[in-house]
């Protein structure tokens, strides 16, 4: 299950609102990944000041990949979507309900993975019971292969977006684009509190669930066998 908060839609000559460029492309790539393309089959897109709706049916094991913008205010205090982590949690509990227990959520933002105890504790305290959620630390983009990658160096948005570009969203020759699975945190979220998932456990399931051939992984770019 996609779920895109789209906070930035392009406007269509009708009026109505589209999907960005930068996400129709993020989709697009992750769609070409074998690994979790069945897991893409259905997307809900939600726009600017359109209420949530309700999403039945995901099965056991069915990840969420939700798809948005993310970073913090100038009082240090963390968001996803436009939303602080209060109000994203709510909103998530109101989209899927009882079906995030023993769920697992892809966040595929930027920057806010130092805070992936915040937003588990948020989804615990809303009333998901065992969720589990990994985020990406820094800045985040999704490889042509269709894998996400953390930006090593601390480059704000604009800067790194350029970067990107500049390689043509391709991973290997890009020595900035950490190896899939570098660069996230995790946490469970359970009982109205959340428990931090240790590094390697993180990188492992990252790796395991986008990159389980290793293509873009430590040891396909470190040349190891």
């Amino acid at each position: 299950m996609l779920w895109i908060i789209e906070t930035e839609p392009a406007i269509a000559h009708d009026g109505t609102m589209e999907l960005s460029d930068p996400y129709r492309t993020d989709v697009g790539f992750l769609e070409g990944n074998p690994s979790i393309r069945g897991h893409l089959t259905r997307r809900d897109v939600t726009f600017p000041k359109a209420a949530t709706t309700p999403t039945g049916g995901l099965v056991a094991g069915e990840p969420i990949y939700v798809l948005a913008h993310a970073g913090f205010h100038k009082s240090g205090e963390p968001w996803i979507g436009g939303m602080s982590f209060k109000a994203f949690a709510e909103e998530m509990v109101t989209k899927f309900g009882a079906q995030l227990k023993k769920r697992t959520v892809y966040a595929l933002v930027c920057f806010i993975g130092s805070q992936a105890h915040r937003l588990a504790e948020a989804l615990a305290e809303a009333g998901a019971e065992n969720v589990t959620v990994y985020v990406p630390d820094k800045l985040m983009y999704v490889s042509t292969a269709g894998i996400p990658h953390v930006l090593q160096p601390d480059w704000a948005f604009e800067v790194g977006n350029k970067k990107v570009q500049a390689h043509q969203s391709r991973h290997k020759g890009f020595n900035e684009s950490l190896p899939c699975g570098k660069g996230w945190s995790g946490a469970n979220g359970a009982a109205g509190t959340a428990t931090v998932i240790p590094p390697k456990d993180v990188e492992n399931a990252v790796i395991g669930h986008f990159d389980p051939a290793r293509a873009e992984s430590e040891k396909a770019v470190s040349g190891k066998k």
